[in-house]
């Protein structure tokens, strides 16, 4: 199996994973009626980029990305309307749903009618795609700042933590291998702040375990 295979193959892998490590706090959030903690923002924008992403997937005939965007759309968006189920307030959450759906439409109706050139909304699409996921892998800098200022990483996911971390990393080696700079450009941020964040849980990692047992100290 040369290089590339296996970076592909590496990469679906530790994608699907990615995905799936929203499930636990997604349950969670479901048996116990609380959202906090539960990025909605980051579910719903990654099922806005994954809808984009199909799309650009079949524009550049890449399997891989259409068949991965595929199952983020349909688990970001299980995720997303679950919060919605969830949350008491849902007039913030149910607005920024609407709004990305305009999006997608106003988006559609753009490519569609004042685009013509296929190899320019290849190009328009994949530059979209790349400031958007850029967006998305750089939030969590405002998660690693409010950690910072409460020295807890109590409402951090570890497994999301760790899975995004990879997932950058794989998804930065493969972009590069296709060339495509639309793909590997947005994951350098996201490998930065994968890194900031682990390193958060290796100082703060210990800090709730510490403060209750000089509590039952006291």
């Amino acid at each position: 199996m040369d290089t590339f295979t296996s970076i592909e193959w590496l990469t679906q892998i530790a994608t699907l994973v990615m995905f799936a490590a929203g499930i636990p706090p997604c349950w969670h959030m479901y048996k116990t009626g609380n959202t906090r903690g539960v990025p909605y923002y980051f579910f719903l924008l990654g099922g806005i980029n994954n809808i984009m992403a199909v799309y650009y997937g079949i524009l550049i005939n890449n399997s891989v990305i259409l068949f991965l965007n595929i199952v983020g759309t349909v688990l970001n968006g299980m995720y997303s309307f679950t919060y919605i189920y969830v949350a008491h307030s849902k007039k913030s959450a149910l607005f920024q749903l609407m709004l990305g759906a305009g999006w997608l439409i106003g988006l559609a109706y753009y490519l569609t009618v004042f685009v013509e050139s296929p190899q320019t909304v290849t190009y328009q699409l994949g530059l979209i795609l790349c400031l958007i996921t850029t967006v998305l892998l750089t939030s969590p800098v405002f998660e690693i700042l409010d950690c910072i200022k409460q020295r807890s990483v109590a409402d951090m996911s570890v497994a999301m933590l760790f899975g995004g971390l990879v997932c950058s990393a794989l998804w930065l080696f493969y972009g590069m291998l296709l060339g495509d700079f639309f793909i590997y450009a947005p994951n350098f941020p996201g490998v930065a702040t994968g890194v900031g964040k682990l390193v958060l849980l290796v100082n703060y990692g210990g800090g709730e375990k510490t403060e209750k047992t000089s509590k039952k100290l006291n």
